[in-house]
């Protein structure tokens, strides 16, 4: 299992939270890689990876959410009013094909 530093979003901006992140992305060992929420969401039940943002001075650890049947991302830190994730910036598209 390894852990990843997420450091950029795509997102959509919607009323659900489940339906606002479409990709993850960041630099691990110097390896840049995108994941989409799909993926994410398997890795994480599957335990292929654990993943992370660094915000307000500290780490916060991705956890699966569910809403009804619909699973979506948040963070140990998220409030209802902020999601440490969508603060994040977008990923440039073209950097990680």
């Amino acid at each position: 299992m390894s852990r990843l530093k997420i450091s950029c979003v795509n997102k959509v901006i919607r009323s659900t939270p489940y339906e606002q992140i479409r990709n993850i992305g960041g630099v691990t060992l110097g390896k840049r890689w995108k994941h989409t929420l799909d993926q994410v969401i398997t890795n994480i039940e599957s335990g292929v990876h654990t993943y992370y943002v660094h915000a307000r001075g500290r780490d916060f650890d991705i956890v699966i959410a569910q809403e009804g049947t619909n699973k979506y991302l948040k963070t140990l830190g998220d409030t209802d009013a902020v999601s440490l994730l969508t603060i994040l910036s977008e990923c440039p598209p073209s950097l990680f094909y």
